[in-house]
């Protein structure tokens, strides 16, 4: 496996649990699949539109909803493949492992790894990670949680792909967006779910807009139909039949993994 296949990630949200933070933790894993450039290039345009040449673009900062939309439907036909994982960190107890917010953080990350090295090992190609350089964790940290060769972690993880890895490891590299502009895709998309699925966000009817635009984008999965072996990803395990049943919009987003995106914002909003 020679070849490389690189990917950015970014979150949205905060790991604190128990109420003490934001309901959803969001990490959202985007692999880079056009040509030498092309979604830097993409990202860059979009930028120009929206931020100053200095700045960083956040979508989290777009204001205008119109141009904000706009930007997201330029992405719905980028060339790159989307790894969601929502972390319900209200369901995670006190004094539980995943409750201290660095392993929740590390956690989510090896989730969305898990996915993204299927995608790798079935294209015969090696995984390369770029991370935001203001994340919550550091590079040798993420390095380390990755990077671990010990059997119990392969046992732990079963699906993993380590084929995908490579054999020395991951390669890890931590960039600001004003320098690999396709973090921004990273951004752009933890930004969307999470204001699809924050209970802040429940009263504007806006908010699963964006996430709706970018649904195209997520993985479908190896045989693109098995709901929970695709690229959107519940945490902790065991809790997505809660979800599923207490949302139509996260219903729908796991049943259309198989038949695109329908709009399932305004069928969200016909059915509040």
């Amino acid at each position: 496996m020679s070849e490389v296949l690189e990917a950015v990630i970014d979150e949205s949200g905060d790991a604190g649990t128990g109420g003490r933070g934001t309901r959803w933790l969001v990490i959202a894993l985007v692999l880079d699949e056009g040509g030498p450039g092309e979604l830097a290039a993409l990202l860059q345009r979009i930028k120009a539109e929206h931020a100053k040449a200095k700045q960083a673009l956040h979508f989290t900062e777009m204001r205008n909803v119109r141009r904000k939309l706009d930007a997201y439907q330029q992405l719905a036909a980028a060339p790159m493949s989307v790894i969601i994982v929502a972390i319900d960190t209200w369901a995670i107890p006190s004094g539980h492992v995943l409750a201290r917010p660095r392993q929740l953080y590390r956690y989510g990350v090896l989730l969305a790894l898990e996915r993204a090295s299927e995608i790798a090992a079935e294209s015969s190609k090696r995984l390369s990670l770029i991370i935001e350089r203001s994340s919550a964790i550091g590079v040798e940290e993420i390095a380390a949680t990755i990077n671990d060769p010990s059997p119990e972690r392969r046992i732990a993880w079963p699906r993993m792909r380590w084929d995908a890895l490579g054999a020395a490891g991951v390669e890890i590299k931590s960039a600001a967006k004003r320098d690999d502009a396709r973090l921004s895709a990273a951004d752009a998309a933890a930004h969307a779910y999470f204001r699809a699925l924050e209970p802040a966000y429940q009263a504007d009817l806006t908010a699963p807009m964006y996430a709706d635009l970018l649904h195209p984008r997520l993985w479908r999965g190896l045989d693109g139909r098995q709901i929970g072996r695709n690229g959107f990803v519940f945490a902790p395990p065991g809790r997505a039949g809660e979800h599923i049943k207490s949302s139509p919009l996260i219903e729908h987003w796991l049943v259309a993994q198989k038949q695109g995106a329908p709009l399932l914002w305004r069928h969200h909003a016909r059915r509040r």
